[in-house]
């Protein structure tokens, strides 16, 4: 059993694969998941991982609602693209 290959099949509907990946490799760098090793509550650790990937979604998709209602504020005032994408790479 792949576990990288199972958590993209449940999120598929979600979130597309290539933002789904570095989340992925996050939790496998920071030992969260281990594609090795087997689990007497399988079941348990799944749903805690799916947690896990949930909370970044929302989390990345609030940080982008924030971008795009500053976007639409900065445009409603000026049209300077530079100075707006500089002000979004630093949110």
């Amino acid at each position: 059993m792949d576990i990288k290959k199972e958590i993209v099949q449940h999120f598929k509907d979600k979130v597309d694969e290539k933002v789904l990946e570095p989340i992925i490799d996050d939790l496998i760098m920071r030992q969260y998941l281990h594609d090795c090793m087997f689990f007497k509550m399988w079941h348990n650790y799944r749903e805690n991982i799916y947690k896990l990937i949930e909370i970044k979604l929302n989390s990345m998709k609030q940080k982008n609602e924030k971008k795009l209602v500053l976007t639409r504020c900065f445009y409603s005032v000026c049209n300077d693209k530079d100075i707006l994408e500089k002000i979004c790479d630093n949110i």
